[in-house]
């Protein structure tokens, strides 16, 4: 793609952790080349570097993709020695201008592979052009395959993990021979034995025309409110509005994961949050959009030149203040102050929408208990339906008045038309007919009080205190245990599992085991697993129960009886379930 000879005056900007310094320096120096080096507030200043390239004759420069980025704004002469400018370490968003007096060639490659896997010359951005550049194509003695699950080679326009071969690939993990078996697998495509890929964790699609197209890194595929999203999708999708200059989303822990969008805009152009959010829902659903857009003057950079995510600035997410409106009603006010407390904000305005502020299917369930304690009668289906105060004002019934609750009940009892069935079967599978959940924590959710949660709702719903028998007549009959009674619960330390797929395929495992360990005869028929991955990643709580005791409408009302139980408990004050 470009040749380097004596006659050439290259750049040193990447630091030494960058892998990149090492691209820099020895292949040019190689090749007789000379290396120019520029100050620090240089080197990170657009306008300035743009100057000094120009100055110091420079024919050829590689720089981190937000810098080259920033770079493409720059006002540039006709003529200029700058013959390439190289880019790669992070998704590039945007084409060059035609007018652009030089060739910007994008690059992808892991350290893993020496620096550089793929490249491509950019073409000029189209009138019509909307899709952000590919990575290109493997370079020499190097190559590249698009995998499923099963290491399958993917079909044109499918997404698959990127897997790299060749000459260049490292031999694995210094001191690492886990990380090592689990990165640096044997290679299905090679003949000759001792041949390994290197899986390489980031996600990308073959174009028609041959290339790669980049979609970003797999653990950057987040889970929110259920929902899997990839953060370059919306990234994408923000750099086509013609406002935008640059953009990084990112999640924020506020009282659950958030979206947040920080933009840099285009000086000429006046935009609004609201602008945005248009932009944006003309593209992707209403589960990708940012609860958050952020404007800043520029993105913060690492010495390396990529953006640094932990300097970005901590988002407000408030509605506008012209936009507010207060609760009108009484129902409004309660709905209003129940939606502060759950969602950590100190103001919510009646048309504020629950999901935008950082709701989601479990904060849902907390407002129906604190609504049902409150007086008004709501589902976590309505709140779906009806994303906003006003709404679910006008959609609340008032809680029913209810009979004394009998107490718990003890003893026997015959079976259910259900459980008659169940054990008419046969013994085969009977400890595997379960149900499960797996919650992700976020907030004080302490082993302790889980734990003394959940006894609360065991001893509140009978029919998870339940073991059955069989007569010497082989008939099967039920018992329910006095409350009291111990029940699993696990705490299981997951801090050893750094990388983001194995932590997820040793919690799948772990869950698969605890399948298997519930005994309808011997009890117990609940357990529970709470899974501590360390690091500032949330918990994740794994809730096993037999099917005997459990359907779906049933797992409703349990998880709505534990978070009320929970936050009754945080509270200091006495468990209270409704009958």
């Amino acid at each position: 793609t470009y040749g380097v000879g004596p006659k050439d005056r290259a750049t040193h900007l990447a630091g030494s952790a960058f892998d990149a310094s090492v691209w820099e320096i020895w292949p040019y120096l190689a090749a007789g080349a000379t290396l120019y080096m520029p100050d620090e507030e240089t080197r990170l200043t657009p306008e300035r570097l743009r100057a000094w390239l120009a100055e110091m004759g420079i024919t050829i420069c590689f720089l981190p993709t937000p810098l080259a980025e920033a770079l493409l704004d720059e006002e540039w002469p006709g003529e200029i020695p700058l013959q390439a400018l190289l880019t790669g370490g992070d998704k590039l968003t945007r084409r060059p201008a035609s007018t652009l007096p030089f060739q910007l060639v994008n690059h992808y490659g892991p350290t893993e592979n020496t620096v550089v896997t793929t490249c491509v010359p950019v073409e000029p951005q189209d009138a019509g052009q909307s899709t952000p550049p590919p990575i290109g194509r493997p370079i020499a003695n190097t190559q590249v395959y698009l995998l499923d699950g099963e290491l399958n080679l993917v079909p044109i326009g499918v997404p698959g993990e990127l897997y790299i071969g060749g000459a260049g690939l490292a031999r694995g993990y210094l001191n690492r021979p886990d990380l090592t078996a689990e990165r640096f697998i044997p290679n299905p495509f090679s003949e000759r034995g001792g041949e390994v890929l290197y899986r390489t964790g980031d996600l990308g699609r073959y174009l028609p025309d041959g290339n790669i197209a980049f979609l970003g890194r797999i653990d950057e595929q987040v889970k929110i409110r259920g929902y899997r999203i990839e953060l370059g999708e919306i990234e994408a999708v923000l750099a086509r509005h013609p406002a935008v200059k640059e953009s990084i989303v990112v999640v924020r822990e506020v009282g659950g994961k958030l979206l947040c969008a920080y933009v840099v805009p285009r000086p000429e152009v006046e935009v609004t949050e609201e602008a945005l959010l248009e932009h944006l829902g003309r593209f992707l659903p209403d589960y990708m959009l940012p609860h958050a857009i952020c404007f800043l003057d520029r993105l913060p950079l690492t010495p390396n030149g990529k953006v640094d995510r932990g300097a970005l600035p901590a988002p407000q997410y408030t509605q506008h203040a012209e936009t507010h409106v207060a609760p009108r009603t009484e129902r409004e006010e309660i709905l209003a102050r129940i939606f502060g407390e759950v969602l950590n904000l100190s103001t919510v305005g009646i048309y504020d929408n629950f999901f935008r502020l950082g709701g989601d299917s479990i904060l849902a369930i907390q407002i129906v208990s604190r609504a049902r304690q409150a007086g008004l009668q709501l589902t976590p289906t309505q709140i779906f339906q009806h994303q906003t105060i006003a709404e679910l004002a006008v959609a609340a019934a008032p809680v029913r008045a209810v009979a004394a609750e009998q107490g718990p009940v003890v003893g026997e009892a015959p079976l259910t038309p259900i459980q008659r069935w169940f054990f008419a079967q046969g013994a085969a599978g009977r400890n595997h007919f379960n149900q499960a959940v797996l919650l992700e924590l976020s907030g004080p959710f302490e082993a302790a009080s889980l734990r003394e949660a959940l006894c609360a709702v065991v001893a509140h719903h009978d029919a998870l205190r339940s073991r059955f028998f069989q007569e010497t007549s082989g008939e099967w009959r039920q018992r329910f245990e006095p409350p009291g009674g111990e029940i699993p619960f696990l705490v299981e330390d997951l801090s050893a599992f750094e990388e983001a797929d194995l932590l997820s395929r040793e919690i799948e495992a772990r869950a698969a085991a605890a399948q298997g360990r519930l005994d309808p005869v011997a009890g117990p028929l609940l357990r529970a697993h709470l899974f501590e991955p360390g690091g500032g990643r949330p918990r994740r709580l794994l809730i096993v129960i037999h099917h005997l005791a459990i359907d779906a409408v049933s797992w409703r009302i349990l998880l709505e009886d534990l978070l009320l139980a929970h936050e009754q408990i945080v509270r200091g004050k006495p468990v209270r379930l409704p009958p």
